[in-house]
């Protein structure tokens, strides 16, 4: 079982896996029930990788943390 010196905040997790898909325990909320600290469960650079690694997992939060778009790039609407 994962400690709690493993909890961080979504945005330290975000700045930690940049660039990666997380699966992550949702530790705490806000008063919105947003998640504000998480425990990470698993990360790779694919959804598709991540949701096999975590098929057993019951309950997960899954987000991408990183720039959607690399910083250079230019996107015309």
């Amino acid at each position: 079982m994962a400690s709690t010196s493993d909890v961080m905040t979504l945005a330290e997790a975000k700045e930690r896996f940049a660039g990666n898909w997380l699966a992550t325990e949702v530790v705490r909320r806000d008063r919105q029930r947003n998640p504000t600290h998480v425990r990470l469960i698993a990360k790779s650079r694919s959804h598709a990788q991540l949701c096999k690694k975590i098929r057993s997992v019951r309950e997960a939060c899954i987000f991408f943390a990183g720039p959607l778009f690399p910083k250079d790039a230019v996107i015309i609407l």
